[in-house]
């Protein structure tokens, strides 16, 4: 089990200055990015609390409505990079592949 991310406010300010609003309405991750697992796409990076936690995860904790252990959050701009707490929704695993598998079909 993944434990909770500590973090400061000192921390969510390091974090913002990797962030680039585009006119799209996503906010774009400048800093450090990995593919890591399964993911083919690329995926913002985060050192905080002592490691590396995905960025756009960060954003759901720190400035979002949260992130439940065992959930994904989905990025419903469909863009990897971006950590707009807006485009984001904490989801069940299973409800991530559904959505995953539907937007492949379209």
């Amino acid at each position: 089990m993944t434990r909770p991310i500590h973090f400061t406010p000192a921390d969510v300010e390091r974090f913002l200055s990797f962030v680039v609003p585009a006119l799209d309405g996503c906010h774009h991750w400048a800093g450090g990015t990995s593919c890591g697992g399964h993911n083919t796409s690329e995926y913002g990076s985060f050192w905080v609390d002592g490691r590396g936690v995905r960025a756009h995860i960060f954003a759901a904790v720190a400035l979002g409505d949260g992130h439940a252990p065992g959930n994904h959050v989905d990025h419903l701009c469909v863009t990897s990079l971006c950590v707009n707490p807006a485009h984001l929704e904490d989801v069940p695993p299973p409800v991530n592949q559904a959505r995953k598998l539907e937007r492949r079909r379209r």
